[in-house]
């Protein structure tokens, strides 16, 4: 016995063996698939769609800074070679803060897709409020007010710090919308296809195994109800006719009870195959439903919509805290609404000049420079300060589209592979137009049916109606709708051409 026991672990040690060196073995494989995976999985910011981005640098984007900070100053310097100041230069800075922070994040994006940039863009708009500011502090006489004249001191110093603490918020909050409108869409939990086909494999096995083990026991049952009629026959011989047929009819009952309760397993099994099967093909329709779709135009038609009408809004927003700061200090309220401030969105308008001569012609600059609902207009046809949101929201939109198109997941750069895919000239070109209508199309139409002006004199209880006032007659209003299409169409033209030209030096250098 001792020498048989010695020689059977003899023989178990070198299959032991064996089977220890099948395990690393076996798992040198699955270490290898996941070297590969860690190796071949990127962040966004390194390749989406093709398109290679730069690494991540940490610190602010100091870039994007700069390129606002020429566009609020270039724009300042075209408003202040007017004589007459425009009626936008004092709420363009609030109208154009939201189309800052979309630049900001659309210029961030050039270099890495994480992170909006809030902190340049509350930048941004505060210095986009200043350069106006810069521009009204340089008209004749304003300093020498400020200083004499404590009351137009406060109420000028309360409008430009209101329009300063707008333009700062309004900036990060469109930093933030542009950044979630275009961030790439988050992919399904999934399996993968080859987690879903051994999963399928295991489900047919069971169902097999199951099978097999029912027609073990149906057989091992049929052969104990032989046996036990067998032996109540041989004891029927001895017993009484009577027990016999008791005996018959209990044993024709209890083989009854087993073949229902045979078809009941046999129905019970088909059901869970039937079930484990409709998984696995659910696990499969997972699978091909994970795949990187590519967003619909709709989608983003809906996102620069959004965002085209947001100056509009923001211009409901700031006339509603205008007016509370008049509540607030008690100054005389205007002789229209404030939502006169909506003009500042569109370029073309029927100018109203004013005579520099008169004596009071100082005093009526000055009310122009923080008074934002006056009677009087702009003193040419084409304002020039009115294009700055269009330019910010057109130059923002472009430079979106051409880095973050199409990443919806990101693993669509794998799927895609070649060169970078840019967004169709159709779709592009849409968009961009679609952008530039929707600026101006609700301002235009609203300050299209005239403004209806009202005197109010607080302390005399004296209301007397003013005629109404038209800024806008047909040739103006089909110039503005126009206009905004027309330059958001320039400005994506201009920026792909600058972004396939530095792609394909960069390709030539590589």
């Amino acid at each position: 016995m001792q020498e048989s026991e010695h020689s059977e672990r003899t023989a178990a040690a070198p299959q032991a063996q064996e089977g220890a060196e099948e395990k690393p073995a076996a798992s040198e494989p699955a270490e290898r698939q996941a070297g590969e995976t860690a190796a071949t999985a990127t962040p966004e910011t390194a390749l989406v769609e093709g398109k290679s981005q730069p690494r991540a640098k940490s610190g602010p984007d100091w870039l994007a800074v700069e390129v606002v900070t020429v566009v609020g100053l270039l724009f300042a310097i075209i408003a202040r070679l007017n004589v007459q100041p425009s009626t936008a230069l004092v709420p363009v800075a609030v109208l154009a803060a939201p189309g800052c922070g979309l630049l900001v994040t659309a210029i961030r994006k050039l270099r890495t897709l994480q992170r909006p940039g809030l902190l340049e863009a509350a930048l941004s708009g505060a210095i986009l409020a200043l350069c106006h500011l810069g521009a009204a502090l340089t008209y004749p006489s304003v300093l020498s007010t400020l200083l004499a004249q404590a009351e137009l001191r406060l109420a000028f110093l309360s409008t430009w710090g209101l329009v300063a603490l707008f333009a700062l918020v309004l900036s990060v909050v469109g930093a933030a919308l542009g950044h979630l409108a275009f961030a790439p869409l988050r992919p399904l939990p999934a399996r993968s296809e080859a987690a879903a086909k051994v999963r399928q494999d295991q489900v047919f096995a069971q169902a097999e195994e199951g099978e097999t083990s029912e027609e073990e026991e149906g057989g091992a049952d049929s052969g104990e109800s032989a046996l036990a009629v067998s032996l109540r026959t041989d004891e029927g011989a001895i017993e009484v006719p009577a027990r016999e047929t008791v005996s018959a009819s209990s044993e024709t009952a209890q083989a009854a009870a087993r073949i229902i309760d045979g078809q009941d397993r046999e129905d019970e099994a088909e059901g869970e195959q039937a079930g484990e099967a409709g998984e696995a093909a659910d696990a499969g329709e997972t699978v091909a439903d994970s795949r990187p779709t590519r967003r619909p135009l709709l989608s983003y038609a809906i996102a620069v919509l959004f965002l085209a009408l947001l100056p509009t809004v923001v211009g409901y927003l700031f006339a509603a805290a205008y007016d509370a700061m008049f509540v607030l200090y008690q100054f005389a309220p205007g002789p229209f609404p404030t939502l006169r401030l909506l003009s500042a969105l569109l370029p073309w308008q029927v100018p109203i000049h004013i005579d520099l001569s008169r004596p009071d012609a100082a005093l009526i600059i000055f009310s122009l420079l923080w008074r934002i609902p006056l009677f009087l207009g702009n003193g040419t046809m084409f304002d020039v300060l009115a294009l700055e949101p269009v330019v910010l929201n057109g130059a923002a939109l472009a430079l979106l589209l051409l880095t973050t198109y199409g990443q919806e997941t990101t693993g669509t750069a794998a799927a895609s592979g070649g060169e970078p895919a840019l967004p169709g000239w159709p779709s592009y070109l849409l968009l961009a137009a679609l952008l530039g209508l929707a600026l101006v199309l609700a301002p235009d139409l609203w300050i299209f049916q005239g403004l209806a002006g009202l005197l109010q004199i607080p302390h005399a209880d004296i209301a007397l109606p003013l005629r109404t006032l038209r800024i806008l007659d047909p040739l103006t209003f089909s110039l503005n709708l126009v206009t905004g299409p027309l330059l958001s169409l320039l400005l994506a033209l201009a920026l792909r051409w600058q972004y396939e030209r530095a792609h394909a030096s960069r390709t030539g250098w590589s």
